[in-house]
């Protein structure tokens, strides 16, 4: 049964945001410098046991740390086969190599024939363990965007000149190149709870100037994003949760005090005046309801509780009638 929980949360709480659990290898190799495996002439990878199968199904934070792995050994370009992190297999040493030891594939494919094994998509449909190809010429795993505005990606690739390597690129770049997204048919989404969430993980803050800002997860970094213009009133945090198609919303207070709501449209951030006064050092929290419409909970300038939601075609505000202690903040979640 979906259930509104609603408490109140102290004003001294933060959200932080956790590292994943390093116990599962491919977890660890996201956030571990792995400086052991720094010798440029070793291409053996260290024994590991391996989530997936050849073949078969595959959660994206595996995609990412197998490329890491081939990273972290400086794996170089040429015509040899080297081994997968863990030790069992062997794939060429070029570019569709490296992505289909990434992909966990049963051999090695080349730019013109990874499409047998995968379906296309659009560039906003990117997500950690996807791949930009141009048939006949380059693939590069995708791993990331680096600005909130989805304009410059972070790669993994094996490139002739660097061997395997972290590298960047304009989205219009790629575009103009004739790169396409592609996404592995086996490629599943990490499980809720992993720290790895399929798509990037993000958290929303606010800094000593008092801007709202973005931090995100591109798969090998976190990257920091600020809003221009967009003050938040002293004394309030941002609320944030990411919805089941992957959007990323921010519940937050304006400077002059007003309920606002960002999120991320696919191809720009939108924010939204819903034109509610909040009450003093008092923050919103936000959520999903079951049908995936955005809810806020927040205490009105009267000190009453509140919850703004969406219905599928208009804002409604409810009044729940019950008087919040001064200074507290409203916390809730979908049970």
């Amino acid at each position: 049964m979906n259930e509104l929980v609603v408490g109140r949360r102290p004003r001294s709480r933060r959200v932080v945001a956790r590292r994943p659990h390093r116990s599962h290898p491919r977890v660890a190799h996201l956030w571990a410098v792995t400086a052991s495996l720094a010798l440029v002439a070793t291409i053996v990878a260290p024994s590991a046991e391996a989530a997936s199968s050849q073949g078969g199904p595959i959660v994206r934070s595996e995609v990412v740390a197998r490329g890491q792995n081939w990273v972290d050994r400086a794996v170089p370009y040429g015509g040899s086969y080297a081994t997968d992190i863990e030790g069992a297999h062997t794939y060429r040493q070029d570019c569709s190599g490296f992505v289909s030891m990434a992909w966990h594939l049963t051999t090695s494919l080349s730019t013109s024939t990874l499409s047998a094994v995968s379906t296309q998509i659009s560039y906003d449909q990117l997500q950690p363990g996807d791949a930009l190809n141009k048939s006949g010429d380059h693939v590069r795993l995708f791993v990331g965007w680096v600005d909130s505005g989805r304009t410059t990606i972070r790669t993994m690739e094996e490139t002739p000149s660097r061997g395997a390597v972290v590298a960047t690129y304009s989205r219009s770049n790629m575009v103009s190149k004739g790169y396409v997204a592609l996404r592995y048919n086996n490629v599943v989404d990490d499980p809720a709870g992993s720290g790895y969430g399929g798509t990037l993980q993000f958290a929303s803050w606010v800094d000593a100037t008092g801007a709202l800002r973005l931090s995100h997860w591109t798969g090998t970094a976190w990257q920091h994003d600020s809003f221009s213009g967009l003050a938040v009133r002293q004394g309030t945090s941002p609320s944030s949760y990411r919805g089941a198609d992957g959007t990323q919303w921010i519940s937050w207070v304006d400077s002059a005090g007003v309920l606002r709501l960002s999120h991320w449209t696919g191809s720009v951030w939108q924010h939204d005046n819903l034109g509610s006064q909040v009450a003093v050092d008092s923050s919103p929290s936000a959520f999903a309801d079951p049908g995936g419409h955005p809810n806020i909970v927040w205490v009105d300038a009267a000190g009453v509780l509140r919850l703004t939601r969406w219905t599928g075609t208009a804002w409604q505000v409810d009044n729940f009638g019950l008087a919040v202690m001064s200074g507290s903040s409203p916390s809730a979640y979908l049970g």
